[in-house]
């Protein structure tokens, strides 16, 4: 009986000394990790270095030209399962005003290529942000590729709802 008690208290002492031991460690570790975050791990960067560039670089912004509308487009899309629409509303910055009279002239050209596009594409190629970033640019390099006195900067999708 006597052994047995010594034995649990054998156990119990263990027990806690890895408990203790297990504690101590965690302590540690912990207070490691509070270092490193602390002092950003060794490294002598300072905010300082770091936030310059960005600054610059924001600074050299392009300069805005003027923003002209494509219209509204209501298009069937080439889903061979079911049908699905897509309704967008475009927008198009251009390189200057010039540009805005000859897309004025050309707009049944423009549409007729955009109409064409738009309607090429499944639900799948308009779902995403680098589906729609990809949407943009092919339809800048098309109208791009009718324009004469000028050239499209950027597309803009102010509205693009697929159904």
């Amino acid at each position: 009986m006597a052994d047995q008690n010594n034995d649990q208290k054998e156990k119990q002492g263990g027990s806690k000394m890895l408990l203790l031991a297990l504690v101590l460690t965690n302590i540690l570790s912990l207070g490691g990790l509070g270092y490193l975050i602390v002092t950003n791990g060794g490294a002598a960067a300072t905010a300082d270095t770091e936030v310059a560039p960005l600054v610059e670089e924001e600074l050299e912004a392009p300069v805005v030209g003027p923003t002209v509308a494509l219209g509204t487009y209501n298009i069937t899309l080439a889903d061979p399962s079911q049908n699905r629409y897509l309704k967008a509303i475009l927008k198009a910055r251009v390189s200057d005003g010039d540009v805005l009279e000859e897309i004025e002239q050309r707009d049944p050209e423009i549409r007729d290529r955009i109409i064409d596009y738009l309607s090429s594409l499944s639900v799948k190629e308009t779902q995403g942000a680098r589906a729609k970033s990809s949407i943009r640019e092919n339809l800048k390099k098309r109208i791009n590729n009718i324009l004469r006195t000028g050239e499209v900067n950027g597309i803009f999708l102010t509205e693009f709802v697929t159904q």
